[in-house]
């Protein structure tokens, strides 16, 4: 029997603002998992492919995700580099449980692959049969909820940002870029998990992350300083990091070369030095 504390539902509008408040600049993102939980039903799998370069929220979206979920104990967090970075690992032994315990959990289930790139094909094999093995049988449906798999890469990350990057240079709005433009970009698969998964009839979501502009950073600074308690940040100390920050095209710099990836580390050195200085 499922405890009632092991059933709990999302909250979508909670869900919502809190990717609205903190997940900035990726419109498609946050509609993309916002569909995905509130599609999600017993016995279903929905799987959403995170793409996108280093520093446009990836593990952000993730994180925040995490920190929604009705079911913590139901969370189960894989790095591929580390876990699964030869088909020989023992970590596969993991999954092998996890395709028993899943299906007969309580409520919701996540599982996440995090920086998925460069594994081996037969590792992609070994986790794309892990995924499959999800879908619940009639009778445990109702004790699961639905698993939601979370998969992040950087490998699509080039088109993403040429594409955002010439979408930006002939004038168009960021928010008329559509999920479904940037999939003919996207095809052939350019991630071998992805192309193996297709193959076994499993519907995917690709969730493009696009690159992040000067006002995203300054977002982002805005909610690393309310994070780490830092009460004021000299706007000085604010354009100096803006201007030692790399920005792409040479000829049409707009967007971050490393997104908000820098901004934890910067903020923590001018936290914990007091004294006024620049980075």
């Amino acid at each position: 029997m499922c405890h009632n504390n092991r059933l709990q539902p999302f909250n979508p509008p909670i869900l919502k603002k809190d990717l609205e408040d903190n997940l900035f600049g990726q419109h498609i993102a946050q509609s993309e998992i916002l569909s995905a939980v509130t599609q999600l039903n017993g016995g279903s799998v929905s799987v959403l492919i995170f793409m996108g370069s280093s520093g446009t929220g990836k593990t952000l979206a993730t994180d925040i995700l995490c920190h929604q979920f009705p079911v913590p104990g139901n969370i189960h967090r894989f790095s591929a580099p580390f876990h699964f970075a030869s088909s020989s690992s023992s970590h596969f032994d993991t999954l092998d449980d996890l395709s028993h315990h899943i299906p007969s959990s309580c409520g919701y289930s996540m599982v996440i692959f995090d920086d998925i790139d460069n594994i081996e094909s037969d590792s992609s094999e070994y986790i794309a049969s892990f995924i499959a093995s999800l879908e619940i049988n009639p009778i445990s449906r109702r004790r699961s909820n639905g698993t939601i798999v979370v998969i992040s890469s950087r490998n699509a990350g080039p088109v993403i940002d040429e594409y955002t990057l010439n979408h930006a240079r002939s004038g168009y709005e960021r928010q008329d870029i559509t999920q479904d433009k940037l999939h003919l970009k996207l095809k052939p698969p350019v991630l071998n998990i992805v192309d193996v998964l297709l193959k076994r009839g499993i519907r995917v979501s690709i969730v493009p992350f696009l690159p992040l502009t000067r006002d995203h950073v300054r977002k982002c600074i805005a909610r690393e300083m309310n994070l780490q308690g830092i009460s004021y940040f000299p706007q000085s100390e604010v354009n100096n990091f803006m201007e030692e920050m790399s920005f792409f095209a040479s000829d049409f710099p707009i967007f971050s070369s490393v997104g908000c990836k820098k901004i934890h580390h910067e903020l923590s050195v001018y936290n914990n030095r007091g004294d006024g200085k620049t980075f």
